[in-house]
């Protein structure tokens, strides 16, 4: 063993002697990355994967994964103002006709290159626009649209999927011209978004834990111990009945239509949830108290009903709903039935053109313009509602450019909405977000926070 010992030594110091200079160059390289790697230690990146509900392509992204990728010429308000994003200024002609934009400088690409005028110009393909100079483009319309800077908001600006905002793409896989996974990176954070076909299919990803972040506003079954729950206040959806006014008792009397949205029970309110009145959320800049409220009780719609004279007949009709709130629906027409109507409970796999009264979720416009969904001509006015006092309000809105005159419009507009009630909107739903307990409540908010 003492034998053993001395040669070692032996081998060591007649090593040492004979290559010293590769022994001293090789320490020196390793205390240099070893100090390097002290002052700056390496960073991994935090991988989350996150589930969305929707099919979608490049062209269609969700705008909660867009404004991570990149930036928009405006953007909106909590109330809905348009203000700038990537633009230093802009003005508006006269005639409300053109809109001209002066662009910050020093944005760059994901990949580098300055972003320029044309770069922006090419996005806008349905609009005339002219590139003035680098940093300078108009947009030229045809007639006065004073929802234009609201619109253009709401427009990402993207090359593909390149963008100049927090988070890059650096990676994406397809299913034909579907995305299933999109791979989003900023400096310390790795996003792995996957898009699920409908939320039990996310629901189910959830629960196997192949993904941490999930959120939704349409009702979920619970019960995992591993995961939290996150409830955020908002006023983007409602749950709304609609009215088919065609009917020959529903479509009779805006009374009738009014009783059975006071009577219907409605969802419980999270902490900070707002209730609706009428189409405009009171978040808005355009938001008016209406000067006639009706009360939310059964006592209330028994009153309403005692004063009208219905037509003669059944007093019978369909209540047409998704599996989503199917629970809702029940809940509904039990109590209808106590009013004296029949009332039988329909469910469909998606929202059918044709029904009676149809139970579902209202995306609530982020602007006070509700032409899409309200006037008279539109295939999207799903309720068949005619009102040429509406249709004339809602054409005025788009046409003014001055903000207290859209006000008055948009005051009579939610006015007269209410009295006709060819709608009736129940409760704001809340965005709730499942997530691991990994993530914090405030860092899963921030992360879908342009979701709800």
């Amino acid at each position: 063993m003492l034998r053993s010992t001395r040669v070692f030594f032996w081998f060591l110091r007649s090593s040492i002697q004979r290559y010293w200079k590769r022994y001293l160059l090789i320490v020196c390289i390793l205390a240099s990355i070893g100090g390097f790697l002290f002052q700056n230690p390496l960073k991994m990146k935090r991988s989350i994967n996150i589930g969305v509900v929707g099919s979608t392509t490049e062209k269609t992204l969700p705008r909660e994964i867009t404004k991570k990728i990149s930036r928009s010429l405006m953007t909106l308000s909590p109330g809905g103002i348009p203000t700038k994003d990537i633009v230093e200024q802009w003005e508006v002609s006269e005639d409300g006709k053109s809109y001209t934009f002066h662009i910050q400088r020093g944005l760059f690409w994901h990949d580098g290159r300055p972003v320029y005028a044309d770069n922006i110009a090419s996005v806008f393909t349905e609009s005339h626009v002219e590139v003035l100079d680098s940093y300078t483009i108009r947009f030229s319309l045809t007639e006065p649209f004073s929802p234009f800077l609201a619109t253009i908001a709401t427009k990402p600006i993207l090359q593909g999927l390149s963008g100049f905002g927090p988070y890059r793409v650096s990676g994406v896989s397809h299913n034909g011209e579907n995305i299933e996974t999109l791979i989003l990176e900023d400096e310390t954070k790795k996003l792995v978004v996957h898009f699920y076909p409908n939320q039990q299919s996310g629901q189910t990803a959830l629960k196997l834990g192949e993904i941490q972040l999930f959120g939704t506003t349409l009702p979920m079954t619970f019960n995992w111990e591993n995961i939290e729950v996150t409830n955020v206040p908002s006023s983007k959806r409602a749950l709304t009945l609609f009215f088919r006014m065609t009917h020959p008792l529903l479509g009779s009397k805006a009374e009738l239509r009014a009783a059975l949205g006071a009577a219907a029970p409605r969802l419980p309110a999270v902490d900070g949830q707002l209730r609706p009145i009428g189409p405009i959320a009171p978040t808005s800049w355009a938001y008016s108290e209406p000067t006639k409220k009706f009360a939310e009780n059964l006592e209330f719609a028994k009153q309403l009903l005692s004063d009208l004279e219905l037509p003669e007949g059944d007093h019978a009709f369909t209540l047409t709903t998704t599996g989503a709130f199917e629970q809702e629906a029940k809940d509904i027409s039990a109590v209808w039935e106590t009013l004296g109507f029949q009332v039988k409970v329909d469910i469909q796999p998606t929202i059918p053109e044709e029904f009676d009264v149809l139970l579902t979720d209202l995306d609530i416009p982020e602007t006070p313009d509700q032409y899409m969904l309200w006037h008279s001509t539109r295939a999207t006015n799903i309720t068949k509602y005619k009102s040429e006092r509406i249709d004339k309000l809602l054409e005025d809105g788009r046409m003014v450019l001055d903000i207290d005159a859209q006000k008055k419009i948009y005051a009579d507009f939610q006015r007269y909405f209410i009295d006709d009630a060819p709608a009736y909107m129940l409760s704001y739903l809340p965005y709730t977000i499942y997530h691991s307990k990994k993530i914090s409540p405030e860092e899963a908010k921030e992360l879908l926070q342009d979701a709800y």
